[in-house]
């Protein structure tokens, strides 16, 4: 008897992604609900909210890096802070330049 692997089929979505994409949209349920994928805020150049994250990285005042589902999320900027993180959701203020994901390859954007 064979197994049932969940891999990914030539760099497309794992089987179980395309299954709850697919049940997302037949039921109208927003995406980062169903698939945990970040939900990225930005109001001007001042606040970022970021909900469905998994940890904080690294945080200074001029650079905060974030891992998501998705990536490494890099955030850059002057007299940032962190105002509040909960389980799955955190909030920065400050003067923010650029809010980038990272490349995984080299962890460069």
């Amino acid at each position: 008897m064979g197994t049932r692997q969940n891999k990914k089929n030539n760099g497309k979505e794992p089987r179980g992604d395309i299954v709850r994409k697919k049940i997302a949209e037949a039921a109208d349920v927003p995406k980062d609900v169903v698939l945990g994928m970040p939900l990225v805020s930005l109001t001007g150049k001042a606040e970022l909210c970021i909900e469905n994250y998994r940890g904080i990285l690294e945080y200074t005042e001029e650079l905060i890096r974030i891992r998501t589902k998705e990536g490494v999320l890099r955030v850059t900027g002057r007299r940032m802070r962190i105002e509040y993180y909960l389980d799955d959701e955190m909030q920065i203020t400050g003067n923010i330049a650029k809010v980038e994901f990272e490349n995984k390859e080299d962890g460069h954007c």
